[in-house]
Parts: structure tokens; C-alpha cells; sequence
């Protein structure tokens, strides 16, 4: 019988769902973007995935095939509807701020802190853009937040039979967007310097790999058929990025891609998981920072670290949430997500 590793600590049971919450900021979330969706007309990205959606393969030059396959099902169904097609992003945005509460549940956070973090997630600016369009960066994030919620969710209850759905989602993930491949880097460094590591002990994570693999395999064989014309493009796409912007351009872009007040809660989420109650999930930020280091190394564009972030918000809530209850400020449960809303407005207002 297969081994299940289990954490170097045991966790207390997570706390239940905050649905009300999460709902309400899901719709919140489709309240912003529905009624813009025939917004200034189609994005030349759109026009592409239609194109590629009415010759469908198992790769193109700059892309998998999830996109273009989804984009044909929305043309079969309501013809080259713009409104249509922008309202997929807009769903899977709400399913990624419900995904950035669950987050916080799993660190320990109550209704509050489920609340808050789906808030930041819905209040920064980078995923009001990314979730105003169709293109592949919000299956990207998408795939991101559900692995992301299951580690956690393994980390938190040892489960190592956890690993298999992680590989089935990075693999649908990578037939998305090849970019879930950062975050199979990230996951391999946050579980290798942190008590995550133990789990690979077990066999469970090497069969999650094999599975994602498995998955993304006839996309691969696409690329070797085809000369890894994905590989070349991303060297092209990228060259440069990093001595256009330097280091400090880089990171200020993430800051304004973040937002003002919500960058408060993301200092939060990284002190939350360098302390001792944030330790079991401290994989979530050193895959962040890895993340962060390895484009910054070889050029990548600001916003590919964005699905990283989710994990490191919901962490600023769950610290938040700790540090209201201890100084008894009742007062901030409503203040708080409201002013995060409203510091963001002015970099909505552009995003969107």
C-alpha cells in the first residue's frame, strides 16, 4: 500500500466556508466586468483565438490549444459574440477570487479573512485587466489558484494522495498556457526549502508529475514535430524585457499591478508565512520569490508572476484577521475590504 507522508506539525481543522462571503464578491466580481464586455470592441489577441479556434490543433506558435478549443465552443454556440466570448474570463476571474478565500481557509482564516482575501484578489488591478479580456493569462491564473488551494490543502492535512490532482491540474493548466510550467519550478523550490520536502518521501508527488506530463504530452509532441516553435517565440517575445526595465522597473510594475492598500495585505502575507504559524504553508511565498527571481533572470514580463499572488494575499488575511481579533478592532471588518476597494478605484478605472 502506497505511503501517505504527513505534516512535520498537525493542523487544526480548517474552518468552514465562508460561501456567503465568497459568493457575494464572485458576483461583485461579474457585476464589474459583464457590463463592460463589449468594451471598445475585440482585443487583436480575441481575433486571434477565434482564428485559431476554427483550425484546431494540439499546439500553435504562441500557444496550446485550451484557448483556441474554447473560443471555437463560444463561436458554435453564440456565433463571434464579443460579449460572449469576455463573459468566459469574467466566470473564471470569479472562480479565481472564490479559489483566493478557500486560500485563506486553509491557512486558518474565518469568515473575515475568506472575505478580504477574495477582495484583494477582485480589487488589483492586474486581475481587473487579465479578467476584462479573453486571452491565456486567465486560464493561466486559473490553473494556478486550484493547484495552489490543493497544496495548501495538503499541506495543511498531509493528504499526499493530493499530489495526483495537482498533476491533472498543472497538466490541463500547460494545454493552457505554458507559463503553469513557473509554477511546477516554484512548487519544486518551495517544497525543497521548507517542511514540504518530507512528502517526497512518499510516491505520490513523483505520480502527480508523471500525470501532468502525461496530460500535456501530445502538446510536446506538437512542439518536437514542429521545431519548438513555442520555445523560439518566448525568446523572442522576452529578449530584452529585463534591460528595458531593470530590477527596480520590474518590481515597481508589480507594485502598481498589485494596488496601493493591497500591497499592505501582500507585506502581511510574506511576514505571515516567514512567522511560525504561517510555517507549513511557507512554500506558497518561496514560490513566489522564486518565481520572481527566475524571470527577472531571464527577462520575463512583470506580470507572469501575478498567479502567484492569490497565495500570498490570502496569507495577509489570515494575518489581519489575527491581528484584529487581538486588538479588538471590530471596527476594521468592514473598513478594511472597503478601503482596499476604494484605494484601488483610480487603477481600476485605467485596468478596466
Amino acid at each position: 500500500m502506497l505511503e501517505t507522508a504527513a505534516p512535520e506539525t498537525a493542523a487544526p481543522p480548517a474552518p468552514p466556508v465562508a460561501w456567503r462571503a465568497l459568493l457575494a464578491v464572485a458576483a461583485g466580481k461579474l457585476a464589474i466586468h459583464l457590463p463592460l464586455a463589449g468594451a471598445y470592441g475585440f482585443h487583436r489577441d480575441e481575433w486571434y483565438y477565434l482564428a485559431c479556434g476554427r483550425r484546431l490543433a494540439w499546439g500553435y506558435v504562441d500557444h496550446p490549444p485550451v484557448a483556441p478549443l474554447v473560443a471555437r465552443l463560444v463561436e458554435e454556440v453564440a456565433g463571434p459574440s464579443l460579449v460572449a466570448l469576455r463573459t468566459v474570463p469574467a466566470l473564471l476571474g470569479a472562480a479565481i477570487v472564490v479559489l483566493a478565500g478557500l486560500m485563506a481557509r486553509e491557512m486558518g482564516g474565518r469568515a473575515w479573512a475568506q472575505g478580504l482575501a477574495a477582495t484583494a484578489v477582485l480589487a488589483s488591478p492586474i486581475f481587473l485587466l487579465t479578467h476584462h479580456l479573453f486571452q491565456t493569462v486567465v486560464f493561466d491564473q486559473l490553473a494556478w489558484a486550484a493547484a495552489t488551494l490543493l497544496v495548501l490543502r495538503l499541506a495543511r492535512t498531509g493528504d499526499s494522495r493530493l499530489w495526483l490532482a495537482v498533476g491533472a491540474v498543472a497538466g490541463v493548466g500547460l494545454l493552457a498556457k505554458h507559463t503553469v510550467a513557473l509554477f511546477g519550478i516554484g512548487l519544486v523550490a518551495g517544497i525543497v526549502a521548507t517542511p514540504l520536502r518530507r512528502q517526497l518521501r512518499s510516491p505520490w508527488p513523483w505520480a502527480g508529475g508523471a500525470l501532468a506530463l502525461a496530460i500535456v504530452l501530445p502538446n510536446l509532441l506538437w512542439q518536437a514535430a514542429h521545431g519548438w516553435p513555442s520555445l523560439e517565440f518566448a525568446r523572442n517575445n522576452n529578449a530584452d524585457m529585463a534591460d528595458e526595465l531593470g530590477v527596480a522597473g520590474f518590481l515597481g510594475v508589480q507594485a502598481a499591478f498589485v494596488g496601493p492598500l493591497v500591497l499592505v495585505l501582500f507585506a502581511a502575507g510574506v511576514a505571515f508565512l516567514c512567522g511560525r504559524r504561517g510555517r507549513p504553508f511557507r512554500w506558497a511565498g518561496v514560490l513566489w520569490l522564486a518565481v520572481t527571481a527566475l524571470l527577472l533572470a531571464i527577462g520575463g514580463k512583470p506580470y507572469y508572476p501575478a498567479p502567484s499572488w492569490p497565495a500570498v494575499l490570502a496569507a495577509g488575511a489570515v494575518a489581519a484577521e489575527a491581528l484584529a481579533a487581538a486588538r479588538g478592532w471590530r471596527r476594521l471588518r468592514g473598513a478594511v475590504p472597503a478601503a482596499v476597494v476604494l484605494a484601488s478605484l483610480p487603477l481600476a478605472w485605467v485596468a478596466l
